[in-house]
């Protein structure tokens, strides 16, 4: 059976050699997600729950039911918060993009169809021994009398259509590698931009207003306060005492810091959500199967060699490589895993995972 080259093992290797080697050749991955990963899981699958027809109000609630157990590694109080305001986040953006596409007059055709197409010499246009060009398709739908190929998206960066991300999509080689497999009639890149802000304190008169009435951006919440404890829907809130007696700055909880999010999002639903046709000529097309050639070769070249250079300027890039303390350490493959990874029987675990 051929091997299976996505667009994340080709990021993954264009990233470093050395960690294309742990993730894909040794199929070693950590236990704990990096938080941005799963954020961007959790809400891929809440869009492919709205996709299949399910209502808001069930997707919803089975973002919660996800959410309902904290893994092992979430223990601390700031964690357990932190996880709790996660769980929110993802339920904020669904609940912003089902208002702003509602009426968007898609059709469904299929949700996340995974794909094998052969991966070709360009030159000769044989076909690979060794692997296949293979993802996973969002979503494809009808509208305006086309098929469409559906590319959902999260990121912090600026989406807005003439923004650098999205003249990036120009090059994207994901958006080649769908069109080579999709038989739609074009692609639509479908943009969330996560929230970059937090939740914050209150001020002392805010938080005044909200203890008596219990409405914070048009929601209302139960709000008990026992001399200055103040615990909101049951949930006990970080309270700030005021130079004066009896005064306090409330500093949001989850559910506080959701409603915010969500009336940020009413109110400025571009900055949020966009939708960008993204063309691509036959050029593109054949520059970028070059490309897939290329990096599938150089996977051949290093297991020849049994070398797989490190690239030291990734490790701290765009955060922590999550295989920093294998290379650091000295870990061979022949040592005994350390704890916090797992070996993977399916190394493309980003197609079962709705991360491709």
């Amino acid at each position: 059976m051929k091997e299976r080259l996505t667009h994340s093992r080709i990021a993954c290797l264009r990233t470093c050699f050395r960690k294309h080697f742990w993730a894909y050749e040794q199929r070693i991955r950590p236990v704990r997600d990096a938080q941005p990963l799963r954020l961007g899981s959790a809400y891929h699958q809440g869009l492919a729950r709205l996709a299949r027809g399910e209502s808001i109000e069930a997707v919803i609630q089975a973002t919660h039911d996800a959410y309902a157990t904290p893994p092992p590694w979430v223990q601390t109080p700031d964690e357990i918060t932190a996880w709790r305001v996660e769980e929110e986040t993802v339920g904020a953006l669904l609940v912003g993009y089902e208002w702003r596409w509602r009426n968007d007059n898609w059709v469904t055709v299929c949700v996340e169809s995974i794909f094998d197409v052969p991966l070709t010499n360009p030159d000769t246009q044989a076909p690979s021994r060794t692997f296949t060009l293979a993802g996973k398709i969002d979503r494809v739908v009808e509208a305006s009398g086309k098929a469409w190929a559906i590319e959902s998206k999260t990121t912090r960066s600026d989406i807005a259509t003439t923004g650098e991300f999205c003249r990036k999509l120009r090059m994207d080689s994901q958006c080649s590698i769908y069109y080579r497999a999709s038989n739609a009639d074009g692609l639509i890149y479908d943009m969330t931009r996560k929230p970059l802000i937090a939740p914050k304190n209150l001020t002392q008169a805010d938080s005044a207003v909200f203890v008596s009435t219990g409405e914070y951006y048009g929601v209302s919440f139960t709000v008990e306060n026992d001399q200055g404890r103040i615990k909101v829907n049951g949930i006990s809130a970080v309270v700030t005492p005021g130079a004066k007696s009896g005064t306090y700055a409330i500093h949001e909880t989850p559910a506080m810091f959701a409603a915010r999010l969500l009336g940020d999002i009413y109110e400025r639903p571009d900055y949020y959500y966009n939708r960008l046709e993204v063309p691509r000529l036959q050029s593109d097309l054949d520059e970028f199967l070059y490309d897939a050639w290329h990096y599938a070769s150089m996977i051949r070249e290093n297991r020849r060699a049994n070398r797989w250079p490190r690239n030291t300027a990734a490790c701290l890039s765009f955060g922590r490589c999550p295989y920093f303390d294998l290379c650091a350490d000295g870990y061979e493959s022949s040592d005994s895993l350390p704890e916090r990874f797992v070996r993977v029987d399916d190394p493309n675990v980003e197609l079962l995972n709705g991360e491709e």
